[in-house]
């Protein structure tokens, strides 16, 4: 604006802001990047806004974004239209306009506060549209945090603050990181004490190697690895206990020790009693996803759309589990870190974690994995600050229970990331006695 300009020009408020009350002397212009709605909702309030005026800004303030799979020639184009008559879009593949393809992927981009107007419009259109409107809302509400609560026992979880902490108790001779430092009964337990006096939330006992060309045990020799760690660990520790098995013998027997959760890695396709097993007791599932088989699983890992993939895998498995008459709140879903992937895909996934809470409460189990020793050229022993930095990531990206070996740090790690995240201060401690 320049002098003479300046002069006849008035402010279209009501008001103007006393220089002594304003710390910014000139004009300042950025863009913020708010993460979540109570980030802008404290922008707003920080501006001045109504209190009564945020809701409704909060909804034009956030883009809600879509992948869905599959369309037809015919479903892409009516769903870009809808989305464009209400001031959004959706991105086809180019050859959808040149002829040379006949169906395609979309990537819906809508904010939320039109995204109600979309199911009129598709309902009102022929093809799957009206059923894609469905799985659209759908989606949006079972992402939403105060969803993705899961019980364990008599008690409701939800996370609030720092994600929840799992400690990792291998009573195995060949586990990747700590095998036979825990096989010893009294070394397991005072192991276990030492977790839950650093903060685990959760305590996950195995006795069978998990790790790239472990052999399979029997379910006999599995049982007689962990009974006595589980039996005393259920009978003396305040947190609730968790099996890592794949074989529903040796779940049942844990659940009647007093185990709490089934830790399944391959979401109950390895044995078919599981689902009858987790039913009787009750108890609390985690459904990991997998590429191939622990002995094989790294062979040659290959996916087309790592995250369609998983996604996929999972809710089939989510789906299976409801079927059989598993209520939601029983079941949480892991992406399965290291668990036949690629180096690569799993910094992708925890960059991309959100993408799956639709499905549930997500645990991520990034503790000392090879993904971070490639990365960083490193033992397994010397691994602790990579999987701090890749715990900090998944508690931004929305992970609800962190599975780990070294509580104390990642506890830590977590809890800072959090505070980062939301400004909050540090919840206390739960008391342990």
């Amino acid at each position: 604006m320049t002098p003479s300009a300046a002069k006849h020009w008035k402010s279209p408020m009501p008001w103007s802001p006393d220089p002594e009350d304003d710390p910014v002397k000139s004009a300042n212009t950025r863009r913020i990047f708010p993460r979540h709605a109570r980030d802008l909702a404290a922008e707003l309030e920080a501006v001045g806004c109504h209190p009564q005026a945020i809701p409704g800004l909060l909804l034009k303030g956030e883009m809600a974004l879509f992948k869905l799979s599959g369309l037809s020639a015919a479903e892409a184009h009516l769903l870009k239209q809808a989305a464009l008559s209400l001031g959004g879009d959706a991105a086809v593949h180019y050859g959808l306009i040149t002829g040379e393809r006949d169906h395609s992927d979309a990537l819906l981009m809508l904010s939320l506060d039109r995204l109600e107007s979309l199911r009129p419009k598709l309902e009102g259109l022929p093809f799957r549209l009206p059923e894609l409107s469905l799985e659209i809302e759908q989606a949006l509400r079972d992402a939403a945090p105060g969803r993705r609560a899961f019980r364990v026992g008599d008690r409701l979880y939800r996370r609030e603050g720092r994600p929840y902490i799992m400690g990792i108790l291998n009573v195995t001779p060949d586990s990747f990181s700590d095998g036979g430092k825990f096989q010893e009964t009294s070394a397991a337990l005072d192991q276990a004490r030492r977790m839950v006096e650093e903060g685990a939330d959760f305590i996950d006992v195995g006795g069978e190697s998990t790790r790239p060309g472990a052999d399979p045990v029997s379910a006999e020799e599995e049982w007689n690895r962990v009974k006595d760690v589980v039996r005393q660990i259920a009978a003396e520790l305040p947190i609730p206990l968790s099996i890592d098995t794949t074989k529903a013998s040796v779940a049942r027997r844990a659940l009647d020790a007093g185990a709490r959760i089934i830790n399944d890695i391959s979401a109950l396709r390895s044995d078919p009693e599981m689902l009858e097993v987790a039913l009787d007791g009750d108890a609390t599932l985690v459904l990991m996803h997998m590429q191939g088989e622990p002995r094989t699983m790294q062979a040659n890992p290959a996916y087309r759309d790592l995250m369609l993939e998983i996604h996929a895998f999972l809710a089939e498995r989510v789906e299976a589990a409801y079927s059989a008459g598993v209520v939601p709140d029983r079941l949480i879903v892991d992406p399965g870190i290291g668990f036949g992937k690629r180096p690569g895909d799993n910094f992708e996934i925890l960059g991309r974690l959100g993408e799956l809470a639709d499905l549930g409460p997500i645990l991520v189990g990034p503790s000392r994995k090879s993904f971070v020793g490639r990365a960083l050229n490193l033992l397994p022993e010397e691994r602790l600050l990579g999987t701090a930095a890749a715990a900090a990531v998944a508690t931004v990206q929305g992970a609800d229970i962190l599975r780990v070996h070294d509580v104390k740090s990642i506890f830590q790690a977590a809890e800072i990331a959090h505070q980062c995240l939301t400004r909050a201060e540090p919840r206390e401690p739960e008391s342990r006695t």
